[in-house]
């Protein structure tokens, strides 16, 4: 199943509307295997997926925050959220203190007038190209051109940035040589 899955990309998030689709693809992939028995089967029917429950939870949060859109309001929800469960517990000194807390900070985003963000005033920096490096058996970086003559690069030191086919000896490039002198 986990091979059907992986190479049709399935996702997750979708893998409850395609349990039929899914079926027929583990079906494809698992006849092969009892033919060789002498049986076949005709028919594969996938009924649920059951996942870990922190992978249940981690889909669930990531539906609420796309439903909400706006992290402000999904703040909020989580506010409501501790609230109503301090109140479910009135007996816990906790809930007290929670209430007080989620009060003022709700009383404050309903009475501040909503800033707007400010512009900045200068450009951001120029982007500088990603190096990782080599160094006993360890990839470190990213970093800077600078940074590699900080990191310790020299000659014989394997480099790679995005663009390149694959990692290549500092030597065997001119601008990594320039930079670490």
């Amino acid at each position: 199943m986990s091979a059907s899955l992986a190479q049709n990309s399935i996702s997750i998030l979708d893998l409850a509307g395609s349990y039929a689709e899914l079926g027929a693809r583990v079906l494809e992939h698992v006849a092969a295997q009892f033919t060789q028995y002498g049986l076949e089967i005709t028919q594969l029917v996938v009924e649920n997926v059951s996942l870990p429950a922190e992978v249940e939870a981690a889909i669930d949060a990531r539906a609420k925050l796309g439903a909400i859109g706006n992290l402000d309001d999904y703040a909020r929800l989580q506010g409501a959220d501790a609230l109503r469960d301090a109140a479910r517990n009135p007996g816990g000194g906790a809930s007290a203190g929670v209430g007080i807390g989620l009060g003022a900070a709700l009383a404050q985003s309903l009475v501040a007038p909503q800033r707007p963000t400010s512009q900045p005033t200068e450009p951001p920096p120029i982007p500088q190209a990603a190096w990782y490096y080599v160094v006993e058996n360890e990839r470190r970086g990213p970093t800077d051109l600078a940074g590699l003559k900080s990191g310790g690069v020299g000659r014989d030191t394997l480099v790679w940035k995005s663009g390149m086919a694959g990692w290549v000896a500092a030597s065997g490039l001119p601008e990594v040589m320039r930079a670490i002198g």
